[in-house]
């Protein structure tokens, strides 16, 4: 199974209220930035946003922290395919980031834009699984 990132290849979680700890830090969203130019393995950067926000009437988040974004480079090699589910680990090649999977799943509404899903994890194994929006 191919994947393919033709547009909105900058994917985020959102704003995660209250957020999650992860080794040595707690986040409130991440963003995976995949390069579709380069597609094997597939590569681009893991971004942690350490900030915390205030949510609108419409649960939009608002900044109120200034902290720096941490960046990590990686690639991202297939594990397993299956039922129109791709499985990929999140490889570093710069610096030493969390334990990270990316899931992507057929779009039934457009096959260009694949559903993507982060999986945290942990010592027991999925710690999270966080939805990706697309922009």
């Amino acid at each position: 199974m191919s994947i393919t990132f033709i547009n909105g290849y900058k994917n985020t979680t959102g704003y995660i209220v209250g957020g999650i700890e992860l080794p040595g830090r707690k986040v409130y969203r991440i963003l995976v930035n995949v390069d579709p130019t380069k597609p094997d393995p597939l590569r681009g950067e893991v971004v942690l946003d350490p900030n915390t926000g205030t949510l609108d009437q419409f649960g939009d988040s608002q900044p109120s922290t200034k902290i720096a974004l941490e960046r990590y480079r990686m690639e991202l090699p297939m594990v397993a395919t299956g039922g129109g589910k791709a499985l990929m680990d999140v490889r570093y090649t710069e610096g030493a980031g969390p334990k990270l999977q990316l899931v992507s799943v057929s779009n039934p509404l457009d096959a260009n834009q694949p559903q993507l899903r982060l999986l945290v994890l942990g010592g027991s194994g999925i710690q999270h699984v966080l939805n990706l929006e697309q922009f």
